[in-house]
C-alpha cells in the first residue's frame, strides 16, 4: 500500500488477525527509530502480542550499508513458512505495492532462542510472495 505522499513502509506491524500498522522513514526518523514510540494506541496493544510480526526495513539510502534488508522479528518470525507464513506473505505485498526492488531480501532478526530461522535469510520480497 504506497501512501498517497509516495512513502514506503520503514517500520511496523502485522497482527495475527491481519491489522496492519507501518510508518515511513522520516516518521521513524522523528520519534527516534522505535516502533514503541511511532505506534497508535491501537497498534500498541498488537505490539505487544507475542503473535505480531513487527519488520523494519534496512535502506543503504538510510544506514550505513552496501545492502537492503527487510528484518523481521516477534514470534511469527521464528517460523516464517509455518505459524508466520501469512503474515510474512502480508510485509512482503506491503513492501511490493510501495514499488521496492522484489530482490531485497528477508531476514529473521537473532532473537538469541536457538531456532532455525534466526540470523538468516528466507527469501526476497518477490520469493516469499510466490511461497
Amino acid at each position: 500500500m504506497k501512501r498517497e505522499d509516495g512513502s514506503i513502509p520503514f517500520l511496523g506491524i502485522v497482527a495475527r488477525n491481519g491489522y496492519v500498522e507501518w510508518y515511513d522513514y522520516e516518521h521513524a526518523k522523528r520519534v527516534d527509530f522505535h516502533h514503541t514510540f511511532a505506534l497508535s494506541e491501537k497498534g500498541h496493544a498488537y505490539y505487544d502480542m507475542d503473535s505480531t510480526l513487527r519488520f523494519i526495513f534496512y535502506s543503504i539510502q538510510h544506514r550505513n550499508s552496501d545492502r537492503d534488508e527487510i528484518s523481521l522479528l516477534g514470534d511469527p518470525a521464528l517460523d516464517p513458512f509455518g505459524i508466520g507464513k501469512r503474515q510474512v506473505k502480508e510485509v512482503a505485498s506491503l513492501f511490493q505495492k510501495a514499488g521496492v526492488d522484489r530482490s531485497i531480501p528477508f531476514v529473521v532478526e537473532n532473537h538469541f532462542l536457538g531456532t532455525l530461522y534466526e540470523g538468516k535469510k528466507i527469501g526476497t520480497i518477490g520469493s516469499l510472495l510466490r511461497a
